[in-house]
């Protein structure tokens, strides 16, 4: 991809479209694009990433220490900043459809965060800030795999019945 493929593809993506021209020519020299077989683990309490993910094709599932899918990462999600500000991970990125994709350097990703201050807030929000933030700017792009979720790929539990007057604690646990 040429750099003008490059930036037009970011620009697209929120936050990114909110750098500066100097800071979006930064990201993109720093920026690399690679490829993962299907199955490929790329972040896990184990191995903490130098680079920050943009999908450009291909999906990555995120699992809990109860190896429970978490998250469905689909075309221009991005992931996982935390590991990369925080230098840890409790959950596993596993690659579930080959995957191709921008990788940011670490350090790049971190100058980013200090300069930008629109950047920084959007990564450093919690999920309900960053859902909000991104309605708000109408860029609901990342927002797509909740919306389009298709329904086979729902987890669905059976039905736990309870008599009346259960407490709630009770229905819980009968539930697990």
């Amino acid at each position: 991809m040429s750099i003008q493929d490059q930036e037009a593809f970011l620009s697209n993506i929120h936050p990114f479209q909110v750098l500066t021209p100097g800071q979006m020519s930064m990201c993109i020299q720093h920026m690399d694009i690679a490829y993962y077989p299907k199955d490929s683990i790329l972040i896990s309490p184990e191995k903490i990433p130098e680079r920050f993910f943009i999908i450009i094709k291909g999906s990555v599932y995120e699992y809990s220490v109860d190896n429970i899918i978490v998250m469905d990462y689909q075309h221009e999600d991005s992931f996982d900043s935390n590991s990369l500000i925080y230098g840890k991970c409790a959950n596993t990125f596993k690659v579930n459809e080959e995957l191709i994709c921008y990788e940011i350097e670490k350090n790049t990703f971190l100058s980013l965060i200090e300069k930008n201050q629109q950047f920084k807030d959007y990564f450093l929000k919690d999920l309900v800030n960053k859902i909000q933030t991104l309605k708000d700017k109408e860029y609901t792009s990342q927002l797509s795999s909740f919306m389009i979720a298709k329904v086979e790929d729902t987890l669905i539990n059976e039905a736990c019945i309870v008599e009346e007057n259960t407490r709630l604690i009770e229905g819980i646990e009968k539930s697990m």
